[in-house]
């Protein structure tokens, strides 16, 4: 793309991280962490759960202001969205998917790849964005 005139040179990986960030991975992993506790059987459905939460914490950060969501619990799940450059909360939703993939009885095993991708995908542009 062409920035000629702008006051800065937007890097894209760094645009296309930030997107996938805040715009990709949480509504991703909403939706096949909702599958897991649907389809989940056991104790499988627990780290599913505590996923989906993570993940729409994030999403109502993100969205939140939009809607006119504000106040002392609002503030307080941004400021947790932020924690290690916003990686940890992303990391901490996509390691509970991966805990619950630990059963042997899980059902659904193709949301596992679908996790494995996304937490690839984030680590690869995470790291593309430091060089």
């Amino acid at each position: 793309m062409n920035y000629a005139g702008l006051p800065f040179q937007p890097n894209e990986v760094v645009l296309v991280m930030l997107v996938f960030q805040r715009f990709v991975f949480l509504e991703v992993l909403a939706v096949i962490a909702l599958l897991r506790v649907i389809l989940g059987v056991g104790w499988t459905r627990w780290p599913a759960l505590a996923a989906l939460l993570v993940a729409l914490t994030g999403s109502v950060t993100v969205f939140g202001p939009a809607l006119g969501f504000n106040g002392p619990i609002y503030a307080a799940a941004a400021r947790w969205m932020v924690k290690g450059g916003g990686m940890a909360p992303l990391m901490l939703g996509s390691g509970l998917m991966f805990l619950s993939m630990l059963s042997p009885r899980r059902r659904g095993k193709w949301l596992d790849l679908i996790n494995l991708l996304l937490a690839a995908g984030l680590a690869v542009l995470w790291i593309a964005t430091m060089y």
